[in-house]
């Protein structure tokens, strides 16, 4: 799934699963990155759930970040939406790097005490 532009997308209630998806180099934006999601300039994504106890993002692949590629100023937000079940992205494979999650030059900040994560390229 490909964000881009001016875009906020807001998926943190139970179950959520983006699953099963494969990012083709050269078909289009993605160049092969992002199997799950491909997170591209202003873009901010939200995830958060769970899906019986796999990865909210899980089974995804790509030739960089299998699961997730967060690029040029996107943003990506993990919420825990269940207590004591965190959001995972997990069980994703890539080609070549990073097979959960790919985000040149980001800076990454979190507040494990309420549960979120935060990315941003």
């Amino acid at each position: 799934m490909l964000i881009e532009g001016v875009t906020h997308l807001v998926d943190i209630e139970s179950p959520t699963l983006i699953w099963n998806n494969t990012a083709n180099p050269g078909s289009g934006a993605s160049d092969g990155n992002g199997g799950g999601l491909l997170i591209n300039g202003q873009a901010i994504a939200d995830i958060g759930g769970d899906y019986a106890g796999l990865g909210v993002i899980s089974a995804n692949h790509a030739k960089n970040g299998g699961g997730v590629a967060v690029q040029s100023g996107g943003g990506l937000r993990l919420f825990s939406a269940v207590a004591g079940i965190p959001a995972l992205i997990a069980g994703n494979t890539a080609d070549t790097m990073r097979s959960a999650l790919r985000s040149p030059h980001a800076e990454l900040s979190g507040l494990r005490h309420r549960g979120r994560l935060g990315l941003r390229s």
